[in-house]
């Protein structure tokens, strides 16, 4: 790992962290509440950005072709064995509800936010999975 990639994944760690402190477990509360609504999105599409640049940085570091997408990022990872199919599959996901609350295509869907927090153990999973890969590649 290089200075770029730690910096990266603390970032999102750091995020991560304050998007579940703002965070209200209670559905109902949460989805009333713009206040937090709003707070959790932007901490949220912070984190989101950061694994974009983990990603970016893991296909700089393994010379790996360029992305066309940030889907494809992913892609590239998981196909590199990287990560794991569970978390393509999600930060695929993601990266269309990254955009919904970056651009706010259509109506903004507050659900989708909320979903996206409760899944962020699937967030760690990614993180978890980047640094597994370059502890074992140091040995």
């Amino acid at each position: 790992m290089n200075a770029k990639l730690i910096e990266a994944i603390e970032e999102a760690e750091e995020f991560l962290k304050e998007t579940k402190e703002i965070f209200v477990e209670d559905r109902e509360k949460y989805l009333s509440n713009k206040e937090k609504i709003y707070a959790t999105s932007m901490t949220l599409f912070t984190t989101l950005n950061a694994l974009i640049e983990i990603g970016e940085e893991v296909i700089t570091i393994e010379k790996l072709k360029s992305a066309h997408s940030y889907q494809d990022i992913f892609i590239k990872l998981f196909e590199k064995n990287i990560i794991s199919e569970e978390s393509v599959i999600f930060l695929k996901a993601s990266m269309k509800d990254r955009n919904m609350i970056a651009h706010q295509y259509g109506e903004f869907k507050r659900e989708k936010v909320y979903d996206l927090i409760k899944n962020s153990h699937k967030i760690e999973q990614f993180i978890s999975e980047i640094k597994k890969y370059y502890k074992e590649k140091i040995k």
